[in-house]
């Protein structure tokens, strides 16, 4: 079995546990809003007619946008059909054309693209033979706050040739054809540049989408896709995990909660069972041989024999550490396989020497991480030691209280503690080298108590108590169970069941499988199987034993419980271990004068257990 350790009634202490451009075109921006379109220059024709595109002509071409003060760059001239006179050069006014033959339409104007200028005028055709053809069409600019120029009207001119081109801005026009020329492509961007997830279509502006991409510009998800920009198709999980589980509608896997199996979490998993609630298995154990570990017998301090024991931890068979005390002194009895060595815990509190009166719980992350829990300076002044290495040391950084009662940690750095002070109980942790206040909340009736800290991890870490009312002639009765849960930052209560009078300690696997043990209203020993995330309480009440105080979770859905019978007297402490198989079974342990306060660790088959006052000892109890 695996090492384990228990704690009990605040004594004893437990261990657990990319973007793209398909094509470059001015204007086409990252932006989502389009740019001006753009008409690229044509090629010449074959129709002895004017031609209305192409690149603007020697003989009798149209010219072309100047920059600055002529058409703009990159904007053509059109071509003039035959020997007719083009249209006239961007910027300045181009000539008439010379006599040609027949007249042939004017070329179209030129197109400025330069910020500012305005295209060239179109100017009227050159004399033809017989018949005179219209000038060519007043040039445009596609540049931002320019203006066309104004169509001229031709006239028929006999056998002139042809002007002679203009000048533009930065291209010059080429020479003419005496066919007729194409018009230009107009290239429309793409909204948002299609996001970098489609293809853009210029001739008229629109998106293609990849795969799990929306238009109009690809930038959100299809139905039936999420995760923009990943886009990954939705994919259902089988039954929908059946309401025990997470689906991952990436993959379409579902991952099932604690205690549920199969691709859905339709089953129970190994080790679980009733489906649908799947509690877990019950192991079984059963306990024999509660033997005096006769060596301790022998262990004295200060020549004295041990009057008090509590809490017990350890790593293995040979190293085992139990608090000790005579009814003045507190030490830490150490058995290192061989015989119980004396480790006293003395240290100078406000300048004067201070003893520990009384340890009562120890618990370690590790063999060279040890921490004890006392009170000293005749009860006014709580005292936290620190073994590494070396010899206890008191911590100078431990908060005031008048007391501690019981610690556990997680690791080395998540260390909780609690203890009392005048204005009540508190619950501390240390992180790093210094102490806060929790702020756990206290009794909600004024009075109370608490007994044990433990936990299964530093965001579930578990406080037992007790809620008590005053009574006539002074003190206090308990009237209820209190159990508090940190989750890493703040406390919740828990609530218990209403016959639940106190809880003493608390042990177990997982939130599916704590043991609590403590007492009823009626003044019985009672002993709960928490479930259910912590929401059922299972009781199991022993009318022969009071007070339950440790506890400790042997396995998976058993326990070992420790208390005292009544009268309380030598020879009536009880060992009992519940399992949800067998009947609980219970065993008796001699030389005990006071059951409450037993404590137990748990390594490789074999309890062991200090008792408590006078006669005090140590026991083992061989488990299976």
């Amino acid at each position: 079995m695996n090492k384990q350790t228990l704690r009990v009634l605040g004594w004893a202490a437990g261990a657990l546990l990319v973007t793209f451009n398909a094509f470059v075109v001015p204007g086409c921006g990252s932006d989502d809003s389009p740019s001006q379109p753009i008409i690229t220059s044509g090629s010449g024709g074959s129709t002895p007619d004017g031609g209305t595109g192409g690149s603007a002509g020697t003989s009798g071409a149209g010219g072309i946008g100047g920059s600055s003060a002529t058409g703009g760059s990159g904007s053509t001239g059109g071509s003039t059909g035959g020997t007719s006179g083009g249209s006239g050069t961007g910027g300045t006014d181009q000539d008439a054309g010379g006599n040609a033959g027949t007249a042939g339409v004017g070329g179209e104007a030129g197109f400025g693209s330069a910020p500012l200028n305005d295209g060239g005028d179109a100017e009227a055709g050159g004399a033809g033979g017989s018949d005179a053809d219209a000038g060519g069409a007043a040039g445009y600019s596609s540049a931002p706050n320019d203006d066309a120029g104004d169509a001229e009207t031709g006239s028929g001119g006999t056998s002139g040739s042809g002007g002679s081109s203009g000048t533009g801005g930065s291209n010059t026009g080429g020479t003419g054809s005496t066919d007729s020329g194409t018009g230009g492509t107009i290239v429309v961007p793409c909204p948002a540049d299609c996001s970098n997830h489609g293809s853009c279509d210029t001739s008229n502006g629109t998106c293609t989408c990849d795969t799990g991409f929306n238009t109009p510009d690809c930038g959100s998800c299809a139905t039936g896709y999420k995760n923009y920009p990943t886009c990954y198709a939705v994919q259902a999980c089988p039954a929908d995990c059946s309401g025990h589980g997470t689906c991952n509608d990436q993959t379409g896997t579902c991952s099932c909660d604690t205690g549920f199996d199969t691709a859905s979490c339709g089953a129970c998993a190994s080790g679980f069972t009733g489906y649908p609630k799947c509690n877990i298995v019950p192991q079984p154990f059963t306990c024999n041989n509660a033997t005096r570990h006769a060596a301790f017998d022998q262990f004295k301090i200060d020549g004295e024999q041990a009057d008090l024991t509590g809490g017990i931890w350890g790593t293995d068979n040979s190293n085992v550490y139990v608090t000790a005390a005579s009814y003045s002194k507190g030490v830490v009895a150490h058995w290192n396989g061989s015989t119980w060595l004396n480790e006293a815990l003395a240290t100078t509190i406000s300048g004067s020497p201070a003893t520990a009166e009384e340890i009562h719980e120890i618990w370690g992350s590790g063999p060279n991480d040890i921490w004890a829990a006392a009170r000293g300076n005749s009860g006014t002044q709580g005292m936290l030691f620190h073994k590494t290495t070396g010899s206890w040391v008191e911590d100078l950084n431990e908060p005031y209280a008048k007391s501690f009662e019981s610690i556990w940690g997680s690791d080395s750095s998540n260390v909780f503690v609690t203890g009392w002070k005048t204005t009540g109980y508190k619950v501390w942790r240390k992180s790093g080298t210094s102490w806060m206040d929790t702020g756990a909340p206290t009794s909600s009736t004024g009075y109370g108590r608490f007994y044990h800290v433990w936990g299964l991890d530093p965001s579930n870490v578990f406080v037992t108590g007790e809620e008590s009312v005053p009574v006539d002639g002074g003190g206090t009765v308990p009237v209820a169970g209190f159990l508090i849960r940190w989750n890493g930052s703040t406390w919740s209560k828990i609530s218990v069941p209403a016959e639940c009078a106190s809880l003493q300690a608390i042990h177990g696997s997982s939130t599916g499988d704590l043991w609590a043990s403590g007492s009823t209203t009626t003044g019985k020993g009672v002993v709960y199987h928490v479930t259910n995330n912590l929401a059922t309480w299972t009781p199991y009440v022993n009318e022969n034993t009071y007070g339950y105080t440790p506890i400790f979770s042997a396995r998976t859905g058993t326990t070992l419980a420790l208390g005292g019978s009544e009268p309380l007297q030598p020879g009536n402490l009880k060992i009992t271990t519940i399992d949800q198989v067998s009947q609980p079974a219970t065993y008796a342990a001699d030389g005990l004068a006071y059951g409450p306060g037993v404590a137990v660790w748990y390594n490789a088959g074999k309890a062991w257990f200090p008792t408590i006052s006078p006669n005090a000892g140590v026991y083992t109890l061989d488990c299976n």
